[in-house]
């Protein structure tokens, strides 16, 4: 199931009582990693930190792209999880940080993002993401 309405995504998500997917997608707004944002109560789009901080009870994130994709925790075991996916949220975010409009770098760029992403450590050292 993919929810992007534009600002009530998450106000969606907790509408739904009845049906729980396997995949979930959401949509989420810009702001800086760890920033508590909902457009219900702060009139702006729901953040990365509070969707995931809503969802992460019942879904496990595998990956963020300006959506955030989430598995259910009922039909997926946390070994399949982890052992195919990254699950830690900031380092999630810090690779969206880098890769964001990675086709249009250069040979050399790409080869420093590359590398980059390998380390979590590295990427926060390099950018300014809180």
């Amino acid at each position: 199931m993919s929810v992007d309405i534009d600002s009530y995504d998450l106000d969606v998500y907790r509408s739904i009582k009845l049906y729980h997917p396997k995949l979930l997608i959401i949509e989420s707004g810009r702001q800086k990693y760890g920033v508590l944002s909902e457009h219900s109560q702060h009139k702006q789009l729901n953040s990365f930190s509070s969707i995931y901080n809503v969802i992460k009870k019942k879904y496990y994130l595998i990956f963020y792209n300006g959506n955030l994709f989430f598995l259910n925790k009922t039909h997926f075991s946390e070994k399949h999880i982890k052992d195919n996916y990254y699950t830690d949220d900031e380092y999630q975010f810090l690779l969206h940080c880098i890769y964001h409009n990675y086709s249009k770098r250069g040979f050399f760029k790409k080869l420093l993002i590359d590398f980059l992403s390998k380390s979590k450590l590295l990427i926060k050292l390099i950018i300014s993401y809180k």
